[in-house]
């Protein structure tokens, strides 16, 4: 098998914006910001191009890695980076107007899944995917990297034709390898964070670190020739951090662990000064600045269409944050995102209707924020069919962006869609 990609919010009311009405821009936090696309929205022709990170250079331009689930004739899906610019039409001189798709496929059976992507100091694009390359009728699940140069095309400096393979470690190719977070390193070096599991059933799950140099080839200096597996409870990281004094720092939900430059494990967590960050991707957790755990569950409700969801947060190092007190409220969260003000941008979707995006914020301490777009929600929808959000993040300038999929009405496919918020009130 493939395996490839307690009450409603007291006096919390939503507005509904629909392309076509006009609704308030810019003068209140939470409206659809008209510079971008059309009255705020981005609607693209990109048929089953999802978005699992989103990176920004320093120009202002928006790029996306996600999954390209039909990427050549044969139907088999590969990893899709796509570059917007700042006004959220597509930039036509990257890659093949506006998208490059890679993968490490080398017959039709095989695909090609997104994982992350990360910018790098000099523009170019950092990209980590999972390969699942048959071999004699099952699936080896291999680790794959390329790096594209600022204009969407192959880096031909970085391992062979711009892409690096890496095979599970022996003892594991029977089993299931995982990618879960990238990491590119002060000096340039390219960390990688797994899971791997060495059988079918009944094989614990451990976490494997690989690191390459700038150019694609293994770091020898660290672990075993570039390569160190380590049994960590709680599973394998999806935020990875440089500290200051080089050493290394895993989160995975509420668990958090420390490494040395090498990647030995360190016997304490000591923490320290944060130098770079892995790119964070889609997911409905939320690891903050202070360390704190930030997810979503289902607090009630008997079937999905009824169901309510609450905001809990997590402490470093000891169970529930009891000062962060979230009223439950009825959208499922797709994803959270935290500004620099220290409030929360959940995007969510509503599962009575399943045809709108609702971005929703929220103060530090959990409390609804009544400031944000018609007492603390914006409910986004798309005539003609379907808009579900997926991805939300802040643009370095602070506004809102959202990615999600429409789907027509009447079609089995779905399309791109942008939209971007004002965080602020201007």
């Amino acid at each position: 098998m493939k395996k490839c990609e307690r009450w409603l919010l007291g006096s919390l009311f939503v507005a509904t914006l629909v392309i076509g009405v006009p609704p308030a821009y810019g003068s209140t936090a939470g409206a659809l910001d008209k510079t971008f696309g059309n009255g705020g929205i981005a609607l693209t022709t990109l048929s089953n191009i999802g978005a699992s990170v989103v990176l920004f250079p320093s120009n202002g331009d928006i790029v996306t890695v996600g999954g390209n689930a039909n990427a050549t004739p044969q139907g088999t899906a590969a990893i899709a980076v796509v570059r917007f610019l700042p006004n959220g039409a597509l930039d036509t001189s990257f890659g093949t107007q506006g998208v490059t798709n890679i993968g490490f496929a080398d017959n039709p059976r095989d695909s090609t899944g997104a994982v992350s992507g990360a910018l790098q100091g000099d523009g170019k694009i950092v990209v980590l995917g999972l390969w699942q390359h048959e071999v004699q009728f099952s699936y080896v699940d291999v680790i794959g990297i390329a790096r594209l140069n600022a204009n969407g095309t192959l880096d031909n400096t970085f391992g062979q034709g711009g892409k690096v393979t890496l095979n599970p470690p022996a003892d594991f190719v029977n089993g299931t390898t995982t990618p879960t977070a990238l990491l590119v390193q002060s000096d340039g070096k390219i960390l990688v964070a797994a899971s791997v599991i060495g059988c079918a059933i009944g094989c614990p799950a451990l976490t494997e670190f690989v690191r390459f140099n700038p150019n694609g080839t293994l770091d020898s200096i660290f672990g075993q020739d570039g390569t160190e597996v380590i049994s960590v409870y709680g599973g394998s990281p999806d935020i990875l951090v440089e500290l200051t004094t080089s050493d290394l720092l895993t989160y995975s939900r509420n668990v958090i662990a420390q490494y040395s430059p090498s990647g030995a494990l360190r016997p304490n967590v000591t923490g320290g000064a944060r130098l770079t960050t892995s790119t964070k991707i889609r997911t409905g957790d939320l690891i903050q600045p202070d360390g704190k755990v930030l997810t979503s569950a289902t607090v009630s409700g008997r079937t999905f269409h009824d169901f309510m969801y609450q905001l809990t947060r997590f402490l470093p190092t000891s169970g529930v944050d009891w000062a962060f007190q979230n009223p439950p409220f009825a959208s499922f969260v797709d994803d959270t995102v935290e500004p620099d003000d220290g409030k929360i941008v959940a995007v969510a979707q509503v599962p009575q209707a399943f045809t709108e995006m609702n971005v929703l914020r929220f103060n530090p301490d959990g409390s609804v924020d009544t400031s944000f777009g018609n007492g603390g929600s914006v409910l986004t929808a798309i005539p003609g069919g379907a808009a579900n959000p997926g991805l939300v993040t802040i643009q370095p300038d602070g506004k809102i962006l959202v990615i999600g999929g429409f789907q027509p009405s009447g079609s089995q496919a779905s399309v791109m869609v942008l939209a971007r918020y004002m965080h602020m009130a201007h």
